[in-house]
């Protein structure tokens, strides 16, 4: 009976979600380092097959020494990620809500933290339909009570993509941009408005700030679409992201001034960024603006990994009257985070911020937010190369007329130093 009344309290609540749209949101300040990957690569992006064996791994801390009962569930979603019209039953075979039952305590940390994790689809919780879905946790039985949510995507392959990455013919960005040329085959049956029942996405190292929405096919014949050449698809190609060790506090690494233990908490103090806006283009491989859990000695990263303090410093003459800076990346869920939002520091002349970050590898980049609408720039102080290396994603969705759910039936990948086929 319990359960069956926690069934009803989460549907109420789905149904109440419908006029919202999800982001990967964490809502409690001790939730920390949330990832979502499948679990053969942990720098995967949170992608799986349907009907497949694969697998996708939730993993997330919490400052505190005292464990709790978390929960999750899963819920479908349209391309622009509003709850669909369908029911949990209809998509999912299993529970709403299971338990999260893996965690470990932190080991010999400054910081005590309790590390979760929790590997789906499983015997609990199975994915019947494709497409767009949250992962949602919260706290003692109440749907109410969330803490995080993160986004995930399951494709039923139904298409086979051409895709060329390429130097833009366009004057303005000649030097600047990439230009995203593919063909898309499909074998979705029973077809009648292509133009109307398709949609496609286009991400640019599966970031979505600045991805391309509905690009229409320049020609169509039978099951193949063709996007050559359209002028929707240029991306600015920006610099290779900038990046950062911290996974030893013994040793100072590349971009790292120095490490210091100021009792109890280690701090590392970044070296001062390099404005980059007009900068020669420098090849650095970089991993597009990911982030991997890592310490220098044996052990579980997991539970072994500390929390430290990293500082960081990019001088500007002046603050900006119209905008902000932003420390940008997967490390910020790709979204201009008021926790990583610098202030201006007028005696050193410089935009300053303080984040608590695990050990690892990071990739970040600096952005620009315009105050007034919210613009984001990413190349405002990194600039633009043509030759920068970036991942290039279509996604690509299948809604029939009068039907109730958006299909994900295919996702095409190309990289832009070389040709890609998925």
């Amino acid at each position: 009976m319990k359960k069956i009344v926690i069934q009803i309290i989460l549907l109420q609540t789905l149904v109440c979600s419908k006029a919202q749209s999800y982001s990967d949101t964490v809502f409690s300040d001790s939730i920390r380092t949330v990832q979502l990957h499948r679990t053969d690569w942990e720098l995967s992006y949170p992608v799986i097959t349907l009907n497949s064996t694969d697998r996708l791994e939730l993993n997330f801390d919490e400052l505190t020494s005292e464990m709790k009962q978390y929960y999750y569930t899963i819920e479908h979603c349209s391309s622009d990620w509003h709850p669909s019209d369908i029911t949990f039953t209809e998509y999912a075979e299993g529970y709403m809500e299971n338990p999260i039952y893996s965690f470990k305590y932190s080991i010999t940390t400054t910081f005590p933290y309790i590390h979760y994790a929790v590997i789906f689809p499983n015997d609990q919780l199975n994915i019947r339909y494709s497409g767009n879905y949250v992962i949602k946790v919260y706290e003692d039985h109440d749907p109410e009570k969330i803490i995080l949510i993160k986004r995930f995507y399951v494709v039923d392959h139904k298409a086979t993509f051409d895709i060329t990455t390429s130097r833009p013919v366009q004057g303005s960005m000649f030097s600047a941009g990439n230009q995203i040329d593919f063909k898309i085959n499909h074998q979705v049956e029973n077809v009648v408005d292509p133009r109307r029942e398709f949609r496609v996405i286009i991400s640019q190292n599966f970031s979505f700030h600045n991805a391309v929405y509905d690009i229409l096919p320049i020609y169509m014949e039978g099951n193949l679409l063709d996007y050559t050449l359209q002028k929707g698809t240029i991306f600015l190609a920006g610099s290779e992201f900038r990046n950062f060790d911290i996974t030893n506090i013994r040793y100072v690494s590349a971009f790292v001034q120095k490490v210091e233990l100021r009792v109890p908490f280690y701090h590392f103090i970044l070296m001062p960024s390099v404005l980059r806006t007009f900068s020669k283009y420098t090849y650095d491989q970089d991993i597009n603006g990911r982030y991997k859990i890592a310490i220098g000695r044996g052990g579980d990263p997991n539970t072994d990994a500390d929390y430290v303090f990293v500082h960081f410093s990019f001088p500007f003459e002046a603050p900006d009257p119209d905008g902000d800076i932003y420390i940008f990346g997967q490390l910020s869920d790709w979204r201009c985070r008021k926790d990583f939002k610098m202030n201006y520091n007028f005696e050193t002349k410089s935009y300053e911020a303080v984040l608590l970050l695990k050990q690892g590898y990071y990739n970040y980049e600096y952005v620009y937010k315009r105050r007034k609408d919210g613009w984001i720039d990413h190349t405002f102080a990194e600039g633009n190369h043509w030759e920068t290396e970036n991942d290039y994603y279509i996604f690509f969705y299948y809604r029939p007329f009068a039907g109730r759910y958006e299909q994900l039936v295919g996702l095409g990948m190309a990289n832009s130093l070389r040709k890609g086929d998925q």
